[in-house]
């Protein structure tokens, strides 16, 4: 899949800001990124950190 905002600009900063590891083919492609892991039922490296975690037992 092709990003639409690549070689834009928007695409510039997509490869500095991307968090994924640099050898990944869909590095700073994330259009394609996303569609990738949406496919596959998981969230890309840049939305791990919003996924919610399992409440354990709270203590009051």
């Amino acid at each position: 899949m092709d990003c639409p905002h690549r070689p834009s600009t928007i695409g510039e900063q997509n490869l500095f800001e991307c968090t994924c590891p640099k050898e990944c083919p869909r590095h700073g492609k994330c259009c394609a990124c996303v569609a990738h892991h949406r496919k596959n039922g998981k969230l890309p490296h840049c939305l791990r950190d919003l996924a919610v975690q399992p409440q354990g037992n709270q203590q009051n």
